[in-house]
């Protein structure tokens, strides 16, 4: 857990707010969004993370299909690639409760948030004015879009102008 705990002082989170105890994540798992799930009858959601909106369109050549479902298949694909996950509660006393993971994948330590969003499946949350949440993740949801990297290789409609606009509830 220590280094769940490096992983949450590299996102900016304060040692106090990094005290709450680690989440152990594990089956089943019942995604409701590509960043928000359920484990453990613990509701949570990945933080500084937007997945692209159920319901919403993705396109490439002649098929199309849900986003959030593609989204959805990303989160689920990962989690279930890892033998082990653990969460950080970023605060506490709210749900979805926001955190931040680790998945091992071999000996090595991956941010689960920074694998949706490096994988082109999600992005970078922002506040109400329009500044990410953690500014780190902006960078590399610029280089998923670069590299053309999942959903950018597609025609789909990105979550954050319309989450700004309120057309749908996050």
């Amino acid at each position: 857990m220590r280094n769940s705990l490096a992983l949450l002082l590299a996102l900016g989170v304060s040692g106090a707010q990094a005290q709450q105890a680690p989440l152990n994540i594990r089956q089943p798992i019942q995604f409701e969004t590509g960043d928000t799930f359920t484990s453990a009858g613990v509701r949570v959601r990945l933080y500084g993370v937007q997945a692209c909106i159920r319901g919403t369109s993705v396109r490439k050549g002649s098929g199309s299909g849900d986003c959030g479902r593609a989204s959805i298949d990303m989160l689920a694909g990962l989690m279930a690639s890892s033998p082990s996950i653990a969460c950080q509660p970023v605060v506490s006393g709210v749900s979805p409760l926001p955190v931040v993971c680790a998945l091992s994948q071999g000996d090595k330590l991956l941010d689960l948030g920074a694998a949706m969003i490096v994988s082109g499946y999600a992005f970078a949350a922002v506040r109400p004015d329009g500044s990410p949440v953690h500014a780190p993740y902006l960078v590399a949801e610029l280089a998923a879009s670069e590299k053309k990297a999942g959903l950018w290789s597609a025609s789909f409609t990105h979550p954050i102008p319309k989450l700004l606009k309120n057309e749908t509830p996050q």
